[in-house]
């Protein structure tokens, strides 16, 4: 039978001198820069969050865009020549309404675009302009052009 060569193992391997404990003074001044780089931090992003303007995400916002730009969608498809073949931008692509307030209600203006066929059958992108009026008994109306 051969013999097994001496294959150093790593819990074989010399152990090494325990290290000198940290003085006193150099934890303080690792916990020190610690807490300034914390605290500035801190002050950095409460200043970039002021900096920022303040947009209403309540849930009654956000159901009156949905309710205005669904109106708008078919007060435009009433429009076209194949309204099956619509294709509208999603709320993010167009990049939202303008708002404006008046006695009638809240009105919702979007600008955007429409892919649909024409009456040859080809694809084609058409801009619109619509403006949706919340008449506050939970109906909207709209107003559309094409082109």
């Amino acid at each position: 039978m051969s013999e097994m060569p001496n294959i150093e193992r790593p819990w074989d391997a010399p152990k090494l001198p325990p290290r000198p404990p940290m003085k006193r003074s150099t934890k303080i001044a690792v916990l020190s820069v610690c807490g300034a780089l914390i605290v500035g931090l801190a002050v950095v992003n409460q200043i970039n969050a002021s900096d920022k303007p303040v947009r209403d995400t309540s849930n009654a916002t956000r159901y009156d865009d949905i309710s205005a730009y669904a109106t708008c969608q078919e007060r435009v498809s009433a429009q076209l020549k194949a309204p099956a073949t619509a294709g509208f931008p999603t709320m993010r692509e167009f990049g939202g309404f303008s708002h404006s307030f008046s006695d009638s209600g809240k009105s919702y203006r979007m600008v955007a675009w429409v892919d649909s066929q024409n009456s040859f059958g080809a694809q084609v992108r058409t801009a619109f302009t619509c403006t949706a009026v919340d008449q506050g008994n939970g109906s909207w109306s709209a107003q559309a052009s094409l082109g």
